[in-house]
């Protein structure tokens, strides 16, 4: 196996580097699938009633021979490397105004994963990391908690070693190699020499380890499994910063790499007693990353709404929402027997403005507090948030193709087709033909029937629109009506081959089929490796999903199974 070490790297260089080292990850890519409703029907046409849809659910494959997937070389997300500088430098500040994040496949985590970064960006943040390395160096409290040594003068080898011995093993996650440690120290003395000063050399060792891609990368390179010569095993410093990553967000702390150090994540023992104590954790802020991947909660961040008939959106409101959605995953992983209840909960939370989309009284202040809504009330679950309903609404009206395209995509793992190349001519045909425009009021399932008409459209919006159809007691915005455009709302539809009367229903029925569980192994899996499973790797996704359902679907367990699988500590040698 070719091994790679890091020595002197700066960014530029190292990208091309890394360019050669990346597995390509084989992606299936899906585009979010739909006719648009404004295709209109002749007055004097009336659709017949769709075929009866039959369900084919995608299960885990128990019985494919385990073989793994990739490692990845995985960008850090804005998030992960503000943590990383403030634990570094103790930097607390804003990014600069790049892109950065690029998801992929739906997905932050995957798409960290087959990022790189363009050469502007490159120089934006270079001027970043010195500013960044001239203000800790500057500020007597940031730089005595880098500095532990009194330098002899401004060439102090042995100081500045020291020094950065302890930063490269904080910023890479990992021990500096010789090389390494001796190129950046060589940077920091000449730079010290140059400018007689001791710590304005530092500031140029520190920014040129800012710059390496094993700083900005997590680096996944693994060694040859003996036993099993066609795999790869991540060594134990790759394997505490991916289950740090996963369950933080953040770089591994100290403890963590004491105990890669000691060979400890090298046995099923000390990884599950690293992962109890990190579980326990204040720092579980991996969940709320987790949430936004999985449930595509950045939708909220830059979400529009029409002021004429939403003129309560701000962005407090939408911040709020973001935060009731991520309480609900983290309470239903971290705290309640059994995760699925995030399904079907009436645990909401809540502050004074979003207490006012849900019709709260009684409710004040900005901080969101725990409500227990009626048993026997339309709204439950994540799909009673008025986040994710948020997240799936259209800038003036409700989307229940689009609500169902999240459901099946992100709940239930399914594919759904993209529109075929034809849309665009049949909607310009249909625009063409003079077709009259029905102004009778219509509520959006009698204009989604227009999807049957044609069959191009009929057999992938069968798949998505009952489901959105059966949350259309909600509004863009997540508020609870029965009427739309003044005629009353029919809910009930018929998904995974059984009927269902409303939005509580279908939620009740999703929760109780194993496709649901085993999707949440699936996107739990995606988030902490950073790609999609692969056909090998099911075999041991169902051994993860079989011991979820035997702890009574507990979260802990769930993210434990995965900590501790095979697809988890493994990857290919070769993945194409």
């Amino acid at each position: 196996m070719k091994t790679f070490t890091y020595g002197r790297d700066d960014l530029a260089v190292g990208l091309q580097m890394n360019a050669v080292m990346r597995r390509a990850l084989p992606l299936v890519l899906v585009v979010l699938a739909g006719c648009n409703g404004f295709i209109t029907r002749q007055p004097d046409s009336k659709p017949g009633p769709p075929e009866q849809f039959v369900d084919v659910l995608n299960y885990l494959s128990p019985n494919e021979p385990y073989k793994p997937g990739p490692s990845s070389l995985r960008l850090m997300t804005t998030a992960q490397l503000s943590a990383s500088l403030k634990d570094l430098t103790g930097y607390a500040g804003d990014l600069p105004n790049v892109t950065w994040n690029q998801p992929l496949a739906r997905s932050l985590a995957i798409g960290m994963a087959t990022n790189e970064l363009a050469p502007s960006i490159v120089e934006q943040m270079e001027s970043f990391w010195y500013r960044v390395a001239s203000e800790t160096m500057a500020d007597p409290t940031r730089r005595a908690a880098l500095v532990k040594c009194t330098p002899s003068g401004s060439e102090d080898a042995v100081c500045a070693r020291a020094v950065i011995a302890a930063v490269g093993m904080k910023a890479f996650r990992r021990p500096l190699n010789i090389e390494e440690l001796d190129s950046y120290v060589s940077v920091a003395t000449n730079a010290g020499k140059e400018l007689k000063d001791f710590y304005a050399g530092l500031e140029y060792g520190l920014v040129a380890i800012m710059q390496s891609p094993s700083y900005l990368y997590r680096v996944e390179i693994g060694t040859v499994d003996a036993e099993h010569p066609e795999r790869k095993k991540l060594d134990a410093y790759e394997l505490a910063s991916r289950m740090s990553y996963m369950l933080w967000n953040d770089a591994p702390d100290q403890e963590l790499l004491t105990a890669a150090a000691k060979g400890d994540l090298d046995t099923d023992t000390g990884l599950k007693a690293q992962f109890e104590r990190m579980w326990s954790s204040p720092k579980m802020a991996g969940l709320n990353a987790f949430s936004d991947d999985w449930l595509k909660l950045g939708a909220l961040d830059n979400v529009l709404r029409d002021p004429k008939l939403f003129p309560q959106m701000t962005a407090t409101l939408t911040q709020a929402m973001k935060s009731e959605v991520r309480l609900k995953v983290e309470n239903a992983v971290r705290y309640e027997k059994d995760m699925r209840s995030m399904l079907d909960t009436n645990e909401f939370f809540m502050n004074q403005e979003t207490a006012a989309l849900y019709e709260q009284p009684g409710i004040n202040g900005t901080a969101l507090q725990r409500v227990t809504l009626p048993a026997d009330g339309p709204r439950s679950g994540l799909w009673g948030s008025v986040g994710l309903l948020t997240a799936t609404g259209h800038y003036d009206k409700a989307s229940p193709t689009g609500r169902g395209v999240v459901m099946r995509l992100d709940m239930l793992c399914q594919t759904v087709d993209p529109p075929p190349p034809s849309i665009a001519a049949l909607v310009k045909e249909r625009m063409n033909a003079d077709i009259a425009v029905n102004h009778e009021p219509r509520t959006q399932r009698m204009k989604l029937e227009e999807h049957f008409i044609n069959a191009t459209c009929a057999t992938c919006h069968a798949k998505v629109d009952p489901l959105g159809l059966a949350l259309e007691n909600f509004d863009a915005v997540g508020r609870f009506r029965t009427t739309d455009e003044g005629l009353p709302i029919d809910p009930s539809g018929r998904a995974l081959n059984q009927d269902f009367k409303d939005a509580r229903g279908l939620t009740s029925m999703l929760k109780e089929e194993r496709v649901f569980s085993e999707c949440l192994t699936r996107q739990v899996f995606r988030y902490a490796t950073g790609h999609l499973e692969l056909k090998g790797e099911e075999s041991e996704l169902y051994k993860v999903t079989e011991a979820f359902k035997a702890s009574g679907y507990k979260g802990k367990e769930l993210f434990a199974g995965i900590v501790t699988s095979d697809a988890f500590r493994y990857a290919a040698i070769d993945a194409q």
